[in-house]
């Protein structure tokens, strides 16, 4: 039902498949990891893009991340917080990298919050990252101003701040 229903939004919508990211949690893939990678296999028939979201946080084996049709990892925002704090932290996000590469995997990182945590990400390879760094979470609002090139309103100016 979910990969019918997911390719007439694609249909309907005329969007580029390959525009589309389904992310999966890490926890989901060690659940039923045959199931799960049949599932994603019929996922990326579509021609969408698939991430394993909180990667790192010690769910899934290499095994698991070889026998699904990935095309990223989103290394968890605990891993880059020890960034430049410890040195296994960093030591950590390089070799995650590295094994992403490896499989052919992009990499982003969640939450970098300095320039040091984004210097560091760079010299290990990591191909994409967000977080405070870069913006405030927005409402849709606040993206549409920052794809208007505006300012994006201040995390005390969205609906539900307090």
């Amino acid at each position: 039902m979910l990969l019918g229903d997911l390719r007439d939004a694609l249909e309907t919508s005329h969007l580029d498949p390959s525009l589309l990211v389904l992310e999966i949690a890490e926890a989901t893939i060690v659940d039923n990891i045959e199931a799960v990678a049949k599932r994603l296999a019929e996922f990326k028939s579509l021609g969408v893009r698939i991430t394993v979201d909180n990667f790192g946080a010690a769910y899934a084996t290499w095994s698991d991340l070889q026998r699904l049709p990935l095309d990223s990892v989103k290394i968890d925002r605990s891993l880059t917080a020890d960034i430049g704090k410890e040195e296994t932290g960093t030591a950590m996000v390089r070799t995650l990298v590295k094994i992403a590469d490896g499989l052919g995997l992009q990499t982003i990182a969640e939450g970098v919050e300095d320039e040091q945590q984004l210097g560091e990400l760079r010299d290990a390879g990591c191909t994409e990252a967000f977080g405070y760094l870069f913006s405030e979470a927005v409402d849709a609002e606040g993206i549409s101003k920052l794809f208007a090139n505006e300012d994006a309103p201040e995390p005390s100016e969205r609906p539900g701040a307090d």
